[in-house]
């Protein structure tokens, strides 16, 4: 695994723990859009993540 596809894998690693504050904030305050628009972000992060991964 060379250091681009590390970093790229860093970068995606950080924003899907962005991705799961900012899911469990709107689905506290009931923002049904917001909450699926969250939840499809995250299952796209966490599919080039594993698809990284597999490369790597």
């Amino acid at each position: 695994m060379n250091k681009k596809t590390k970093k790229q894998i860093q970068v995606l690693s950080q924003k899907i723990q962005q991705l799961q504050k900012q899911l469990a904030g709107a689905k506290q305050q009931s923002e049904p859009g917001e909450v699926a628009r969250l939840e499809q972000e995250l299952a796209s992060a966490h599919e080039k993540l594993q698809k990284l991964r597999a490369e790597g």
